[in-house]
């Protein structure tokens, strides 16, 4: 076995570690908030309300108008608004530290295997 098919084995063993450790830590439930999530408010008196948060603005009020007020959705989306922007940069943070780590290492190892290939003299 080369010198590059072991660094290569070790690269793909310790970014699979890495990437398993880092999404039990973030749950996964976090890295799907990027890609249709959808919240649920239950009211006290039964009400369930429910947005998909690609959904616009204006196509929510229209379809929950006739069920709730236009205060009570324009507040809760309001507040789902403030919660979905904190849940975003929750996901985006765990992305770039579940992929970019295991990439950096991946580009040290291919820089130190290339350091072991005999020089040509020409």
């Amino acid at each position: 076995m080369s010198w590059a098919q072991g660094f290569f084995r070790i690269w793909v063993v310790v970014s699979m570690l890495w990437i398993g450790v880092t999404v039990f830590f973030n749950e996964p439930k976090t890295y799907t908030r990027l890609w249709g999530a959808a919240y649920e408010v239950k009211y006290q008196d039964g009400r369930v309300f429910e947005l998909q948060v690609d959904q616009k603005r204006a196509d929510l009020l229209l379809k929950e108008s006739n069920r709730l007020e236009v205060q009570d959705i324009e507040a809760q989306l309001t507040t789902l608004d403030a919660e979905y922007r904190d849940a975003i940069e929750k996901a985006k943070t765990a992305w770039l530290l579940t992929v970019l780590p295991p990439l950096g290492f991946g580009l040290v190892i291919g820089w130190i295997a290339r350091g072991f290939r005999p020089r040509t003299v020409g």
